[in-house]
């Protein structure tokens, strides 16, 4: 009986915080009446306390622009789910054996770091117009069985080690501005299977290119990149300049080799220009001291006697010597005393 009895005391203690808290909540079975088994409606709880019920019978149902804050659980007998214009943060619970298989979610305050417990019979996910900045690691909806998912006109900039679910037919990522869209090869080979739908607006080709650290891979048809690693972005990043990975791709439409060369080429000018720019400070750095290093030299400049020009020129008399007269040097050399005395 404690089992049976654990979910209900669980669900309506949610409903009095939710209560006391004065939020507005969905709930996939009304508290009011979850301990009834022949009465199992959904309903929307007011911040004043009231609930609003549907009837089960009702297979799409519309809650779009209620005020909706919190919901405490997705019902299970509804087929199309409409809560859009909402509040929304999370989606924490499901009824089990649920129906549902459309659930309509834009325009919430939903982010990467949402929780969405998802029923298993979801297919179709819409999540346009909400606050996705970033997919890193997410992986949210890896388990689900999800073949269409709306992510347009989120704030998304970069992609990066995102796992989606292997049923994924359909991905709209338009009205983005991706900068970074890093995915490991088994998600490239998910997103160019056949008759797979990939709505992207085409991110700036050079932009992929340089923040890429695998191999920037052509999407078929197109003029768009992904970058494409196999493992983790950082031992990826680590390996950038030694081993590049190998890439199985099973589509159809093979990469072109052109393409991939352009692509390397393009990343890898960015670095040689940057080498360039080096070597140039440096011999910028190092010209002082070679300067100086000539200025340690003495060199007169006829320049420096330029203030003598207007002097006279003054030319030394020449002097004739008769070398038969020449007094020897015993001659020239006279003692200090006799000098003295011819002076006298």
């Amino acid at each position: 009986m404690q089992l049976v009895m654990w979910p209900v005391a669980l669900t309506l203690l949610q409903a009095a915080q939710v209560r006391a808290r004065n939020f507005t909540a969905l709930w996939g079975l009304c508290p009011e009446t979850i301990v009834d088994p022949s009465e199992k409606p959904m309903c929307v709880q007011t911040a004043t306390g009231g609930y609003i019920t549907f009837s089960k019978a009702m297979d799409d149902v519309d809650l779009s622009a209620r005020g909706i804050q919190v919901v405490g659980s997705l019902p299970n007998d509804v087929v199309s789910l409409n809560l859009a214009n909402n509040s929304i943060h999370d989606v924490p619970a499901y009824i089990p054996n649920s129906q549902l298989t459309r659930l309509d979610l834009a325009f919430n305050s939903l982010s990467q770091t949402s929780t969405l417990a998802l029923p298993p019979s979801v297919t179709t996910l819409d999540l346009s117009h909400n606050f996705f900045t970033q997919l890193l690691h997410w992986s949210a909806l890896d388990n689900s069985a999800i073949t269409k998912l709306v992510l347009k006109n989120n704030a998304l900039t970069m992609i990066r080690e995102t796992t989606f679910p292997l049923s994924l037919m359909e991905l709209d990522l338009t009205g983005n501005p991706i900068l970074s869209f890093d995915v490991s090869s088994a998600t490239f080979a998910l997103l160019t299977k056949p008759n797979f739908v990939l709505k992207l607006d085409k991110p700036a080709s050079a932009d992929i290119v340089t923040t890429c650290v695998g191999i920037p891979m052509l999407l078929p048809n197109t003029n768009t990149y992904l970058c494409v690693n196999n493992g983790g972005h950082d031992d990826i990043a680590a390996m950038a300049f030694s081993e590049q990975p190998s890439i199985s791709i099973r589509s159809p439409f093979a990469v072109l080799t052109h393409d991939v060369t352009v692509g390397f080429l393009s990343k890898y000018a960015i670095i040689l220009v940057a080498l360039f720019a080096i070597v140039l400070v440096l011999r910028w750095y190092l010209r002082p001291r070679l300067e100086n290093e000539l200025m340690s030299r003495d060199t007169y400049l006829s320049s420096n006697c330029n203030f003598l020009d207007n002097d006279p020129i003054q030319y030394r008399q020449t002097v004739s010597v008769d070398v038969a007269a020449a007094p020897s040097a015993a001659q020239r050399t006279r003692p200090a005393s006799n000098a003295s005395a011819l002076s006298n």
